[in-house]
């Protein structure tokens, strides 16, 4: 998700950081309080950029440790399977949009941990929507792809080309979406189980279209924990983001934290959703 506005998400960001310091003072008085369950995390790029959604190497290193110590980390296929036998302390790591750093930085860290992972991949990665990815980072080739495919990760589908799906037609949907599967897994020769809406924006046409390529889960970006009973097409997932120190990663991943960075998402998705309208309307006048 993002917001046009720069200097309402300024002031969203110190509101945000300010609810995370807080959270994490009061998690130090109440331990207990700081067990959160089961979740999905959901990670862009490993980097040394300053792109907000880039999690620098050293800091993804310190994530990576804590949660070895402190969760129990599965596949994703795993943790949303309901056949498993879930502990109520399990956590899946994915990325967006698939790009080169996914495999240049995350793979060798992932690998010497032991850890599992998945990746949503734009299906045209020569011509995606840069605009509506709000940058120009390289992305992953497909014999990288494969290559992290043969390493046992997860390869999940995240659209053609990344393009703004509230806005598409049902035809333009297809293509996007159905289209866009059934090409990238006959460049890929695997089957693609798993979609990640773009921007975390779904809608019911959205979903529909995605249940008609096929897939068999579908995750949002919401930012919740992990329920019992979830619909398989709203599995929610937190959002990683630049500018997190370990006490505020560690408060963001806590019951409270959780709640919080859902109801981030949510103002952001009001947002998002008034400008379209406006927007709508303007071109319609």
């Amino acid at each position: 998700m993002k917001t046009t506005n720069p200097q309402k998400r300024s002031i969203m960001e110190q509101v945000y950081k300010l609810g995370l310091s807080s959270i994490s003072r009061l998690n130090s008085f109440l331990p207990e309080a700081a067990n959160s369950g089961s979740y999905i995390l959901c990670y862009h790029a490993i980097d040394n950029d300053n792109w907000s959604f880039t999690i620098t190497p050293n800091d993804f290193v310190k994530q990576m440790e804590y949660l070895k110590k402190s969760k129990n980390i599965v596949k994703l296929s795993e943790i949303i399977s309901p056949d498993s036998k879930k502990d109520n302390n399990q956590v899946a790591i994915t990325f967006d949009d698939g790009y080169e750093s996914v495999c240049q930085n995350a793979l060798p860290i992932l690998r010497k941990l032991k850890i599992p992972a998945t990746v949503f991949v734009l299906g045209d990665n020569v011509n995606p929507d840069r605009k509506e990815m709000s940058e120009n980072k390289k992305l992953l080739s497909i014999q990288q792809i494969k290559e992290l495919h043969q390493v046992g990760w997860e390869i999940g589908f995240h659209s053609k080309t990344h393009a703004y799906t509230r806005a598409l037609d049902k035809n333009r949907l297809r293509k996007e979406i159905i289209n866009g599967k059934k090409e990238f897994e006959e460049k890929l020769g695997i089957s693609l189980r798993y979609f990640a809406y773009p921007r975390g924006i779904y809608t019911d046409k959205i979903i529909r279209t995605v249940k008609k390529a096929g897939f068999k889960a579908a995750f949002t970006v919401d930012g919740e924990a992990l329920k019992k009973t979830i619909d398989p097409y709203r599995i929610p997932r937190t959002v990683l983001d630049r500018n997190r120190d370990m006490q505020q990663f560690k408060a963001l991943l806590s019951p409270l934290g959780l709640w919080l960075g859902s109801k981030r998402i949510s103002v952001l998705k009001l947002e998002e959703h008034l400008n379209y309208r406006i927007h709508k309307l303007t071109v319609n006048l």
